[in-house]
């Protein structure tokens, strides 16, 4: 099968699964930029002149994330009758008002993206979550989200397939040893992704519990100084960092905390579980789903109860951090991610 492989960036996750998609399929990649208004503008153009002359040459249309673009994937999926896989990953099926998130508080985006969720072969939503959720901790009330909220007539096939990652480069480095440190990483650059990220909640949280140390991985110093933020004694700050660092504070973290406001999957709370951090997150989307009983779950927006799961964390013991990694690696295998897409590509 011939498959052509739209991305919209060279993310480590992106770049995964075209790996997996060139093993098994004659694969050819295509970069669409969305670095800024006018780039994506041109880029649409450019889209729309490959479709109208290379798009009969492929048998199916492969990209991560529903949005304007994936409405022309789906437009001429239907025209020349081919196959097309969307991966979706949860800004594509959220709407959040109080803190502009969200693909489908455009209305016409909305249309665009709902356009390619019904006329998709088959939808490959990163967690059972991305089908349909009820997000209570938000706003006072419910936020709806999830594939059948937004599209409840999709008669495309939706497949679970969560992410898969990789044990052997995630894991908790020899001859480092835990200590009382929680951490949280988020690229944080705007407002809006402060308090969507919970980095509110894990300043209190770390002002609360002086006796033990946090960090924040990720956020731009810029941003803190423009919120005036007063931050904690025991509250360390670090910038976007490379791999090799992670896993090293990863392997000195006990605790990972994961304070979202919404998800899709996320990466960093299963990297950090790999290595062996007990995690404390927030109950929404997947979060929940990916902790199960190796971590804490904060219920309510009650201060009170983050402050109290992350002492819980940090007095869990061994025994769980090691639990955590396990799950991990036995439920989200890159192995079991790959099995999983080849599959449904090669039979859909």
């Amino acid at each position: 099968m011939k498959i052509v492989y739209f991305k919209i960036r060279e993310s480590a996750f992106i770049l995964r699964d075209q790996e997996i998609l060139e093993r098994h399929f004659q694969t050819r990649s295509y970069l669409i930029d969305t670095r800024s208004q006018t780039s994506y503008f041109v880029a649409l153009l450019r889209l729309l002149c490959f479709l109208l002359f290379s798009g009969r040459r492929y048998d199916a249309y492969f990209i991560r994330f529903a949005d304007w673009h994936t409405a022309l994937l789906a437009f001429f999926k239907k025209l020349y009758r081919k196959k097309l896989f969307i991966v979706v990953g949860g800004y594509d099926v959220a709407a959040i008002e109080r803190f502009n998130y969200g693909a489908h508080r455009n209305r016409l985006q909305s249309r665009f993206i709902r356009y390619s969720l019904n006329h998709a072969t088959c939808l490959l939503p990163n967690s059972e979550s991305m089908i349909y959720y009820e997000n209570r901790l938000v706003q006072e009330g419910v936020v709806y989200g999830g594939i059948r909220y937004f599209a409840p007539r999709t008669r495309s096939q939706i497949r679970v397939v969560p992410n898969g990652f990789d044990s052997q480069l995630f894991h908790r480095l020899p001859g480092i040893e835990k200590r009382n440190l929680a951490i949280t990483v988020a690229v944080v650059e705007r407002e809006k992704n402060y308090f969507m990220k919970g980095i509110d909640r894990f300043i209190l949280t770390a002002r609360e519990l002086p006796s033990f140390e946090f960090l924040i991985v990720g956020i731009s110093g810029e941003l803190l100084e423009q919120m005036e933020t007063d931050l904690p004694a025991n509250l360390g700050i670090l910038g976007v960092t490379g791999t090799g660092e992670l896993i090293r504070l990863y392997s000195e973290a006990t605790v990972f905390c994961l304070f979202s406001l919404s998800e899709g999957m996320p990466n960093t709370l299963c990297e950090a579980m790999l290595c062996e951090c007990i995690p404390v997150g927030t109950e929404v989307t997947s979060i929940p789903e990916i902790i199960g009983e190796t971590g804490f779950v904060v219920h309510t927006g009650d201060q009170k109860e983050y402050t109290e799961k992350v002492r819980l964390a940090f007095n869990a013991g061994r025994q769980m951090g090691l639990a955590a990694r396990q799950r991990i690696a036995t439920s989200y295998d890159m192995g079991l991610r790959e099995s999983k897409l080849v599959s449904i590509l090669s039979e859909t």
